[in-house]
């Protein structure tokens, strides 16, 4: 496994956009979850795509559900709360028409990941206010991944301060040369979708990629296979537990 910083066909296009994309319908997105009630640390997940909105810790997706319940293993005096994005996290029954355009010019997907954005950033900021004492963990995966980058990317300076760090998952817009990069992928490839520029906060986000990823490694991955097990992984949940004691919360 590469750790830095905190510690037989090609497929096509097509192919990968599938992944990226699929599994059953997600559920609608309205308005941001409630933040509820103020615990010394708030975990903000923003789901995959498609995946079912009544997960194990609802709203989370199967990924981040299992990183949640590890992390919770992990630091059992940690006082834990979870809060979820209820953007759309489009899926594709039919991949035409959610790579189509919109009278915007932009794809429904990516639209949805504009709105997964707008609302987490919307959810962090009002969570942030009404818990000023919490510390904020932010999880994402798959087209959440993306949705995490793009509300650190557009934190103010005090709102960024209470986020103590963020941890993406099967990343398309994956950069091997940001910072915090942890797992076996290829230092020469990048995302399906592209890759992130660097930003203010990049140093508090850890993003994760197998080699055999297709998502966060683009086509030269050739398997697909690495993007539905990151439910299994154990070290980024250690590197959550250390963050939580950087910042001087109990574990």
């Amino acid at each position: 496994m590469r750790l830095s910083g905190i510690g037989a066909a090609a497929a096509t296009s097509m192919t990968i956009a599938t992944a990226v994309l699929l599994g059953p319908v997600a559920a609608q997105a309205s308005t941001p979850t409630n933040t509820g009630k103020c615990t010394d640390v708030m975990v903000f997940a923003s789901r995959g795509s498609g995946e079912a909105w009544n997960s194990d810790v609802v709203g989370f997706g199967r990924t981040l559900s299992a990183q949640y319940r590890q992390l919770q293993k992990k630091a059992p005096r940690a006082q834990l709360s979870a809060v979820s994005n209820t953007y759309t996290a489009i899926s594709v029954n039919n991949l035409n028409a959610a790579l189509g355009l919109t009278k915007s010019g932009l794809t429904f997907y990516d639209n949805s990941v504009n709105q997964g954005i707008s609302m987490g950033k919307r959810l962090l900021e009002t969570a942030i206010t009404k818990c000023p004492k919490a510390a904020f963990m932010l999880l994402g995966f798959s087209q959440g991944a993306q949705v995490n980058d793009g509300i650190m990317a557009r934190l103010t300076k005090a709102h960024a301060a209470h986020v103590i760090a963020a941890f993406n998952f099967g990343d398309a817009m994956f950069n091997p040369a940001l910072p915090l990069t942890i797992g076996t992928f290829s230092n020469n490839r990048s995302g399906f979708r592209g890759k992130n520029g660097s930003y203010g906060y990049v140093k508090k986000v850890v993003s994760m990629c197998h080699n055999n990823d297709a998502v966060c490694q683009g086509p030269k991955a050739l398997s697909l296979s690495g993007h539905f097990n990151y439910d299994k992984e154990t070290a980024p949940s250690t590197l959550m537990v250390k963050a939580l004691q950087a910042a001087g919360r109990r574990v």
